[in-house]
């Protein structure tokens, strides 16, 4: 019976009632978009972890920038607080070459999203290279390898 009252009501709506339509979204005309969306994806994020305060930490790794980071990573976050029902935290570790110049976030009506990017090589790798774990010394390579003085 539902998608009855759904088939109905889509019909009626797709008419645009100009006086409705001017209620609904402050114009009395539109253009009727008709388009759908069939999609079947395998989405495997780089890295998602659990942290110990129950929220999710999702890092992607990017070589390359891309123009469609910020809707990616959009629907990584509606994918993962989808399945998790958790806070989600967002990071793009930007590895390539050339300068790091993609959007981390979509702001518009009923919408302000934003994640993090960090280019590697603006970490400061002391710490990587100071540690005994070999993991951390290797990605140092990958990091600002400039020893700053203090001086």
């Amino acid at each position: 019976m539902q998608q009855y009252y759904d088939i109905t009501l889509k019909s009626i709506l797709k008419a645009l009632p100009r006086k409705f339509m001017k209620i609904l979204t402050g114009f009395e005309t539109a253009k009727f978009l008709d388009v759908q969306f069939p999609e079947i994806k395998y989405r495997q994020p780089d890295l998602l972890l659990e942290l110990p305060d129950n929220s999710i930490f999702h890092v992607e790794m990017q070589a390359q920038n891309d123009k469609d980071m910020d809707c990616r990573e959009l629907g990584y976050l509606h994918l993962i607080y989808c399945e998790y029902r958790a806070p989600v935290h967002q990071l793009v570790l930007y590895v390539g070459d050339g300068k790091l110049n993609m959007q981390n976030e979509i702001n518009m009506p009923g919408l302000h999203f934003k994640y993090k990017i960090i280019d590697i090589r603006d970490i400061d790798c002391r710490e990587l290279l100071e540690s005994d774990d070999p993991a951390n010394n290797v990605l140092s390579i990958l990091c600002n390898t400039e020893l700053h003085s203090t001086a």
